[in-house]
């Protein structure tokens, strides 16, 4: 068996590195991070632009535009992989491609809304009613040992 002074001598040896400044106290430097410069190459090479010919004029549209026209133009030939990208643009942008938002607002006349308004107060009326019904136990479920004192 090993005595306790030389166990203790042995902690000592292997405790590590004493307490005091640090050698290094900027720390270890960073990579340089390539994503602020990718970042600013992606958007320069989206707002060049690009001279094209529609007929037979010369229109002069930003990558980025024209990028948009062709995702569209695939949309519409059906192209699946255009449909997903045209479907998830226009939740992220709040796009309505329905249209039936611009339909409501043009269906909704005043007198609609006069209807809307008194089937709302009749369903808050409904809701009223409901909530102060109360369920009353009979007398023989009711705990009167509740009022002694043991």
């Amino acid at each position: 068996m090993t005595p306790p002074l030389a166990l203790a001598a042995r902690r000592k040896q292997h405790a590590g590195k004493k307490g005091g400044p640090s050698p290094n106290p900027k720390g270890r430097p960073r990579k340089d991070s390539m994503f602020a410069d990718v970042k600013r190459l992606f958007e320069d090479a989206l707002k060049q632009k690009v001279s094209l010919t529609r007929n037979s004029r010369h229109v002069t549209l930003t990558k980025l535009e024209v990028g948009f026209e062709q995702l569209a133009n695939q949309f519409a030939k059906g192209d699946r992989h255009a449909r997903r990208d045209v479907f998830t643009y226009s939740e992220q942008l709040g796009i309505d491609l329905t249209g039936k938002a611009e339909a409501l607002k043009e269906t909704l006349a005043p007198n609609h809304q006069e209807i809307l308004d008194a089937y709302l107060a009749r369903q808050r009326s409904s809701d009223e009613r409901l909530k102060d019904e109360r369920v009353i136990a009979p007398i023989d479920l009711l705990d009167n040992d509740a009022d002694e004192v043991r």
